[in-house]
Parts: C-alpha cells; structure tokens; sequence
C-alpha cells in the first residue's frame, strides 16, 4: 500500500488500472520503485500522493528531446533515444493513470518536442518521424498531441539532398499535430528548403500556428518572398499571419526585397501580435523605410475590432536596420507600443531628428519598457538631451533595467 496517498490504493489495483490502459506488468515493475514511503519515478522522485493522488491532480503533458550533447544522429543513435523516449512516456503514463482521473484521456503525453542541436541523417528521421506518428505503442499517436516542435539546426553538415530528405521527413511527421509554435532557425532554407517543410510552414499542422522563428536561415530575398505567401495565403478569409503573436526573422540575406515581403506579413497582422525581431537581414534605407511604415500602418489601423495593432507588442527587436531619417516614421508606430518591454534598436543609423522622436514616443507611450538598446547609433549632443529626458521619465526612466 503506498502510504502517503490520500486514497488507499494497493498495487493490485493500480496494476489493474494500467493493464486497462495497455501497460505491461513489466513495464510496471520497471517505472515504479517503493522505497521508504515514497515512490521513484523515471527521472526523480515524487511523493506518492503527488502520483497516485485525488482526481484533482493531472501531470501535464511532457517534453521529449534527445539527451547528450551535440552530435551527428545516425538510425543506431536514433533507436537509443527512441528508448529513451519511451521510457519516458511509459512513465508519464503511468502517472497519469495513477490519478484516476477521467479528464486524463483527453490529455496528450506529450505536448512539445525539441529536436535542434543535433545533426540527423535521413535514416534517422525516419525512425523517428516513425516512432512519433505510430499509434502501435501509444494511441493516438504522440505527434497528434504536440503543439510546439523546435527544429532549429537539425541537418548541419548533411549534404543538400540528404538535408532536404531530413527536413521533409520531419516535416511530415507533424502532419496530425495542431502546432502552436515552429522553430526552424539555424536550418538552409532556400526555395527547396521551404518545399521541404511545407507541412510545418503552411500546411494543416500550421493552421493553428501562433509562434514561428526563422533565424538564421539564410533566407533570400526570393525565399522571404515565399514565405510571405505562405504567411498571408486566405483560403477561408483568414491566413496564418493574422494569428501570428510571435515573429523572428534573424541574420538572414534578404536585403530590401526581404523587408518589402515582411511589410506583407505584417499588413496582414493583428492586435495579438506580442514579439517581432526583424534584424540583421542587411536592409538598407529603402527596405527599412518600408518595415517603419509597415509598422505605423498597425498602430493606426481600424480593422473593427481594434485601432492600434501594437497595443499587446512586449518586444521588438530591429537591430542592424538603416533607418536613418525615416526614424520619425518608425517614432509613429512606437507611440502607440503601449505594453513595451524590450526594445532594440543597435545599428539602426538613426538620424538626429529619428532619435529625438523614438524618444519622444517611448515617453508618450508610457510603455513599462525594461530594456533598451540605442547603442551603435550616433548621439550627437544636441540629441543628448531627449535621451536624458526619456530616462528620467517617471514611468520609463523608473522602469528601465
């Protein structure tokens, strides 16, 4: 009898309720271990009445990643954290089952995966793009309840063919996920790349998707051209871009041709949006003037249901923009950033008049902003003055960090 639960429950019928769920007596001797009054799980010990507990308590859905270091992933190491996984959700499961609770069902295992850092080969996507999508061991399948997959930097030093074998194996495997958030930074991501991770950029596994980050990718300005029509393509009068609250595009290659495909992106944006980093991507004047209207055209918008798009914005990094005299233009948009946090804006050439105005705007808008970064940007004495203003503000100055 496990003591310390609130309710009395013998190993007889806690077997009981995980033969009902298909869990081997083996794999029970092997997740559970009774040592002085307490039970020891897979990964660290629990007090019994944390696990075999009222109908109250549910332990939420787990995180799968493969352990170990950076590394090359080949079929022989995929099967090892294959197994590893598996003993992992055998006993979350066990947990779960252990509360009694019919809400459990409809609770996924596992609800984010994060595969980034490790370089896989095509045969060993495969075998976990097969394990994921099986319904064999678990039913549904573990892929069907994930709602954020981090698949940044997964093909380093795979050829191209190999790559893009691996990136739309992976891809696929998210076919019956509802995906909330997609990273796949720090991956090549030409007009093949993009191909290959249809199902993840665009497909029904994206429909859902609130939170994308593409850093890294060594987008073109062709690229960013295709990622804006996926981002902005309406079936049904609604596209993914306007359900997007987050958006990174970092230290990419798509100049001024990338900055007018990220106007696009953001004229279909809404109110929800919280972060944007749009920065290093080698954007010169005319391509930033266009993200500065892009984002003074949110802050006035008037869609019906709100007239500041930017209302909700916490965070937005430009670094390494050339905004230069269209500073006064970005100034607009940034008055209206009410729920400000952190604002980057290194590099970004801002003229005499666009500084003065950004600070004007942060003290107009009276955002609780944290951290700012100005630095890299010319401040000439007669603009000293407006920057010693902002950090003096009683709101602003009392806030920054």
């Amino acid at each position: 009898i496990f003591s310390h639960s609130p309710h009395v429950h013998t190993i007889e019928t806690i077997s009981s309720s995980f033969l009902s769920h298909h869990l081997p007596l083996a794999d029970l001797a092997l997740i559970f271990e009774k040592e002085e009054g307490r039970l020891t799980m897979e990964g660290g010990n629990e007090d019994a009445s944390s696990v075999v507990s009222s109908s109250t308590s549910i332990p939420g859905p787990i995180t799968l990643s493969p352990p170990g270091k950076r590394e090359v992933v080949d079929k022989a190491r995929a099967l090892q954290i294959i197994a590893h996984w598996r003993e992992q959700l055998l006993a979350h499961r066990a947990k779960v089952v252990a509360t009694s609770n019919p809400a459990a069902n409809a609770l996924p295992l596992c609800d984010s995966i994060v595969l980034a850092d490790k370089s896989y080969t095509y045969e060993a996507a495969m075998e976990i793009s097969t394990f994921l999508t099986s319904t064999t061991e678990f039913d549904p399948s573990i892929a069907s309840g994930i709602t954020v997959a981090d698949v940044s930097d997964i093909i380093a030093s795979r050829m191209e063919t190999e790559g893009l074998q691996v990136l739309t194996s992976i891809s696929n495997a998210f076919l019956s996920s509802k995906l909330i958030e997609v990273n796949l930074s720090d991956n090549a991501m030409g007009s093949k790349g993009i191909t290959a991770c249809a199902n993840l950029l665009g497909g029904a596994a994206s429909m859902s998707m609130e939170r994308l980050s593409l850093c890294n990718n060594g987008l073109s300005e062709a690229s960013m051209g295709e990622i804006a029509e996926i981002l902005t393509k309406s079936d049904d009068g609604s596209c993914i871009a306007a359900r997007l609250t987050k958006i990174h595009f970092y230290n990419n290659m798509s100049g001024d041709g990338g900055c007018t495909s990220f106007g696009k992106i953001l004229d279909n944006c809404s109110s929800r949006l919280e972060d944007i980093r749009f920065s290093g991507t080698r954007a010169g004047a005319g391509g930033s003037k266009v993200v500065a209207e892009a984002l003074e055209a949110l802050a006035s918008s008037n869609d019906g249901s709100s007239t500041n798009k930017l209302a909700n914005l916490t965070r937005l990094d430009l670094a390494d923009n050339s905004f230069g005299s269209c500073g006064t233009t970005l100034a607009k948009g940034l008055s209206q950033c009410t729920s400000l946090v952190h604002l980057n804006l290194k590099d970004c050439i801002l003229s005499e008049a666009g500084m003065r105005s950004v600070c004007s705007a942060l003290i107009e808008a009276r955002c609780p902003l944290v951290h700012l970064d100005l630095s890299g940007n010319e401040i000439v004495p007669d603009v000293v003055g407006s920057v010693a203003a902002l950090l003096e503000d009683d709101t602003i100055g009392d806030s920054i960090r």
